[in-house]
């Protein structure tokens, strides 16, 4: 071979790239064959990451196709609206979040008024002692100012008992921000996951190279690919 077939060898086969034969891996297969002993190019296998219906086929046998090129779509309905059944959960748990932030905002501004209420019944009651032990007020007096004083004492201890739940409700640090709430981040993890499944009905080469053995057909139903 002369150094100018040899270049161009060299440089022609790399191109030449199996892209793969879609119908074998689309259906979950892992096994590459030829008839020809002599191929030496690279083999690059693709399968389906979801499974679904084939509704737009872009190539046929021995199309020579780009990086990135559409070879493959799936029907993308089902993923579309799993996408918006997530991203309709991701709102709700934001709403959820947001409530509960809402409800501690709430409860600590009325008990706040409790416990300045608190105060006064307090010093009321204080009083009214102090006046008792000297005779100048009445027992009735006496007695009122100090179930008004334990009421309020009450009042602010079921208060906090409600903070202390909200709080809890909301992982223990009501002020971050909504979006790192765990239950907010499961969602949006779902919604992640759901939006990736659709861009998966779109199936894509790899790399440049050469289609071989595709046989798929629409309507034709592709399996995931198998770990």
């Amino acid at each position: 071979m002369t150094p100018r077939l040899r270049k161009l060898a060299l440089v022609g086969v790399p191109v030449l790239v199996i892209v793969g034969a879609l119908a074998v891996w689309l259906q979950g297969g892992r096994h590459v064959t030829t008839e020809n002993a002599f191929v030496k190019a690279d083999i690059t296998q693709i399968a389906s990451e979801i499974p679904g219906r084939i509704i737009d086929v872009r190539i046929r046998d021995h199309s020579i196709v780009k990086a990135g090129e559409l070879l493959v779509r799936l029907d993308p309905a089902p993923y579309q609206l799993a996408l918006a059944k997530a991203e309709a959960d991701v709102d709700s748990a934001r709403a959820a979040v947001e409530q509960l932030k809402a409800n501690l905002r709430e409860i600590r501004a009325e008990t706040k008024e409790a416990e300045n209420k608190l105060t006064f019944l307090q010093a009321q009651a204080q009083r009214a002692r102090a006046l008792s032990g000297r005779g100048v007020t009445s027992a009735v007096k006496l007695e009122q100012t100090n179930s008004e004083e334990q009421e309020g004492l009450d009042r602010v201890a079921v208060l906090r008992q409600r903070i202390a739940r909200v709080e809890a409700a909301l992982g223990g640090k009501p002020d971050r921000q909504t979006d790192e709430f765990a239950a907010v981040r499961e969602k949006l993890a779902l919604r992640d996951r759901a939006a990736l499944d659709l861009a998966y009905t779109e199936i894509k080469a790899p790399r440049a190279g050469v289609v071989v053995n595709f046989k798929l057909q629409l309507g034709e139903q592709v399996k995931a690919q198998s770990s």
